[in-house]
This record gives structure tokens, C-alpha cells and sequence, in this order.
């Protein structure tokens, strides 16, 4: 007989948005530039993880004015992540789990 083996998952990783680090809302003139959070914790079992994407797409009445920076615990992550960004979509991809 065949019995079915079902691996329990961890359940998705919250994502949370900010303005300058701790804001909800801001109120901001035309023309000037602010800067846009987007946190997540990672897994805890990110080391059975294939890969792990985040992507958020800002609104059109809105331009990404620099290049997109990923942190992980307040750090420069850039070795060990990818950013891209198309149009107005920013795209973080895990390329190195053992950092």
C-alpha cells in the first residue's frame, strides 16, 4: 500500500510597506523623492527554499527616481540578492541561501 506523505509548510512570510522606514502615510509635494520600505522575514525554513521572490509594483502616479537597494537585518545584501527593476516593478530574488 502507497501512503501519502504531506510535508507540513511554514505559512508565507508577512509583507509589511513603509515610507521613510516607519511611516504608513506621507504627504509629499510634487517632484520629491521619499523613500519606500518593503519588509518580509525570511522563512525559517528558507534553506529548503528553491528560490524566494519578492516583487512589488509601484502605482503609476509614482517613479522609482534611484536604483532599489535589499538589506537583510539592516545590512547591504547585494551579494547574496538580486534586484531588478521593469518599469515600475522591483523584483528581489535570493541567489545565495548560505549567506
Amino acid at each position: 500500500n502507497k501512503v501519502p506523505v504531506i510535508v507540513p509548510k511554514e505559512p508565507e512570510p508577512e509583507i509589511t510597506k513603509k515610507i521613510n522606514r516607519t511611516l504608513d502615510h506621507l504627504d509629499v509635494e510634487y517632484d520629491s523623492p521619499y523613500m519606500y520600505n518593503v519588509n518580509t522575514a525570511l522563512p525559517k525554513d528558507i534553506d529548503k527554499y528553491k528560490e524566494f521572490i519578492v516583487t512589488d509594483t509601484l502605482e503609476s502616479v509614482l517613479a522609482i527616481a534611484d536604483t532599489p537597494v535589499a538589506y537583510v537585518d539592516g545590512r547591504d545584501a547585494n551579494g547574496a540578492l538580486e534586484t531588478s527593476v521593469e518599469g515600475n516593478t522591483v523584483t528581489v530574488k535570493v541567489k545565495d541561501f548560505a549567506r
